[in-house]
């Protein structure tokens, strides 16, 4: 795997990644730091689902 793809790939998980690392951080009791990564995973959300 090329460095291109490698970028291409995590660009398109980036949404997910950022949704990790926010669990991780409240998990910790550090809310203002996971709120950063809740908002970067709510901008490259996909989900079309309506409840």
């Amino acid at each position: 795997m090329d460095l291109y793809t490698l970028t291409q790939l995590l660009e398109k998980r980036k949404g997910e990644f950022a949704k990790l690392i926010g669990d991780s951080y409240f998990k910790k009791d550090q809310y203002e730091r996971s709120f950063e990564y809740y908002q970067i995973f709510m901008r490259n959300a996909k989900s079309t689902r309506e409840e």
